[in-house]
């Protein structure tokens, strides 16, 4: 029998309706389904704010801030089926993305070529399929980046960032 896991069920408990941010519980129930393997990860209709980041406080850790894990399936033997059902995952407003200060999460304008990585801001990354040698198959499910809503650090001169 393949391994169903809803992630409006216990002990996940998302809520769909558009405003609570449901990046943990997707985050515990990609991490369970790796765990046993593979099988279904069903999301029920509705609409997911999902993303979040940890703003690292301090410099030396490679990142200003890094995402948090959404949907994270990896080294499954058997098939990964994700199951949208019409879902919508949208990205919560106000994520960082490009250049900030580690320390205090301000944006920073570096001067080019900058290759500083304790200063990226990561936004995001809604879907991570990793190692599966068992297939993987997604139905039914959209993805908003709402890159409209993003936080853009950076720039150099004329150039600035442009969510597109």
């Amino acid at each position: 029998m393949q391994n169903i896991i809803n992630v409006k069920d216990a002990p996940y408990n998302a809520v769909g309706d558009g405003v609570t941010n449901d990046t943990a519980a997707f985050a515990a129930a990609s991490l369970a389904l790796s765990a046993q393997g593979g099988g279904t990860l069903r999301i029920p209709a509705g609409h997911y704010v999902v993303g979040a980041q940890t703003l690292a406080g301090q410099t030396g850790l490679g990142y200003a801030y890094r995402a948090d894990p959404i949907i994270k399936i990896t080294n499954c033997s058997q098939p990964v089926i994700i199951e949208g059902n019409g879902a919508v995952l949208s990205i919560a407003n106000g994520l960082k993305l490009g250049a900030f200060d580690p320390v205090t999460g301000i944006a920073v304008t570096p001067s080019l070529p900058y290759t500083d990585a304790d200063h990226a801001g990561h936004a995001y990354r809604m879907i991570h399929l990793e190692g599966n040698t068992g297939g993987v198959a997604v139905s039914d499910l959209e993805l908003d980046g709402n890159a409209d809503q993003l936080i853009l650090g950076g720039g150099s001169g004329g150039l600035k960032w442009v969510a597109v």
